[in-house]
This record gives C-alpha cells, structure tokens and sequence, in this order.
C-alpha cells in the first residue's frame, strides 16, 4: 500500500514538471528564433552603398531633412519639392536615429541594424501567430517563422535602408488585433448581406452591408 501511495503522488508531480517543461518550451521558442533570425540578419547585411534601389537613398534624405528642421522634403533636389509619394513614418524613425547620431555616412551601420532588429520581431510575431491563430505545434512555427524571415528575398531587403522590416514587424501585431475583431463582426454582416443586396454599378459591386453595420454600431457607442 505504500508503494501504490508513492506511486499515487508521484505522478501528479511527473506530470506537472512535464507541464512545466513544455510550457517553458513554448515560452523560450520565440526568443530562440529572434535571436537567430537577427543574427542572420547581421551577417548578411550588405556593404552596398545608400541609393542602390534608390528609394533607400529617398529616406535617408528625408531622414536628414526632418532632422535638421527642414520638414518633409526631397532638399537633394532643386526647390526641395515636399515629399508627397513617400509615407513619413519611417523616415520619422529614422530622422529620430539621425539625431542620436548624426554622422554621416556611419550612421548607415545604425540603420541597417535596427532593420536587423525588427526582422527579428518579425520572427517572433510569426510565431505567436502561427501558434496563436494557425494552432500550429512549436516545430511548425519555428519552421514558419524561419522560412518567413531568413529567406534570400527578405534577407536582402533587411540589409538595406528600406521600410519593409518595419511593415513586416508591425503588420503581425495588427493581424493579432484585427483576427478577434473579424471574427466579431462577421456573422451579423452574413446576416445583412442575406437582407441588403449589394450595389451593383456596372461592372462593380458595393457592399452596403458592411456601412450598414458601422452605423448601426456607431449609433449604439452614442446610446449606451
């Protein structure tokens, strides 16, 4: 009776130390593939200079333009035209580096290695969200978040001044944040569009079901 009594409590304890195991697993995975997917990311960052895909050489000009006070513009070229085709957050991110260290072209260096750093965040959004919301198991979104951030295309990408790492970390938190809210909002627009047809101009429809629904949730947060 003894031995079966050790037994008894000694596999609850088994258990939760495998439990532990796993769940510290899971935790220490993410980590894992940032850290490699910045690595990689530093060996193969490229020496070639800025103005290579020529867009590169547009934000660190506007970089340069934000941080030295003369706002929004292209001061390479004559009348220092506003930007108008190039969106300011990255170059605001940059003009912020640019002030921390302003010497040109050594501040390059610091560029590329923030771009480094947000492919890293990068693989560690995809993990989450492979294991979050594709219920991948640990080995598969190790997998994905590997073949989504250490491929030739993205590496080569990264090695630049370009604002693709920047999107890339970012748009995994903001599909994160939006799934819950899809998933919210979907069946009562199935219901609407059983009720509202859409609006057909020509070749194209509109679907009204969709302005239907805000509006109705927009006159319930002035209700309530």
């Amino acid at each position: 009776m003894t031995a079966i009594g050790e037994l008894d409590r000694a596999a609850p304890l088994a258990h939760a130390t495998h439990g532990s195991r796993g769940l510290s697993a899971d935790r220490v995975a993410p980590f894992v593939v940032g850290a490699i997917a910045l690595a990689v990311a530093l060996l193969t960052v490229t020496p070639w200079p800025v103005g290579v895909f020529q867009d590169d050489a547009i934000y660190v000009t506007l970089a340069k333009a934000l941080a030295t006070g003369e706002g929004f513009r292209m001061i390479n070229m004559p009348g220092s035209p506003h930007a108008t085709h190039f969106p300011p957050g990255y170059p605001l991110l940059l003009a912020g580096l640019w002030k921390l260290f302003p010497s040109f072209p050594d501040n390059i260096v610091v560029f590329k290695f923030v771009n480094a750093l947000f492919l890293a965040v990068t693989a560690v959004g995809t993990y989450r969200f492979s294991r979050t919301r594709l219920a991948l198991g640990s080995l598969g979104a190790c997998i994905a978040a590997m073949v989504g951030t250490i491929s030739v295309v993205v590496l080569v990408i990264t090695g630049v001044v370009l604002s693709e790492p920047l999107y890339m970390a970012l748009v995994l938190p903001t599909l994160l944040v939006a799934e819950p809210i899809y998933t919210l909002t979907e069946p009562p627009l199935r219901a609407l569009r059983k009720v509202i047809p859409p609006l057909r101009l020509g070749g194209v429809s509109i679907d009204l079901s969709f302005m239907v629904l805000f509006f109705i949730v927009y006159l319930l947060l002035i209700l309530l």
